[in-house]
């Protein structure tokens, strides 16, 4: 890594002129190189996909007693 890299921001910025890439979800792969459409440098990206999950009870459900895999 270098000083111009940009790391984990939620759009695609060019490490040359810095333009912010506008529809950056549309780049086909998790990673790759593009070109800049403002400056024409190539540059390589990398993509981090993160993926959480919520849950909640259903009405009407009690609650089960906690156990040891408990997460509260």
């Amino acid at each position: 890594m270098n000083d111009n890299d940009i790391t984990w921001i939620e759009e695609v910025v060019c490490p040359y002129c810095g333009k912010i890439g506008e529809d950056s979800w549309e780049l086909e792969q998790d990673e790759g190189t593009n070109v800049c459409g403002s400056c024409e440098h190539e540059y390589f990206y990398e993509r981090l996909v993160k993926i959480t999950y919520t849950t909640w009870q259903l009405e009407g459900e009690e609650s089960l007693t906690k156990g040891p895999d408990s997460a509260y």
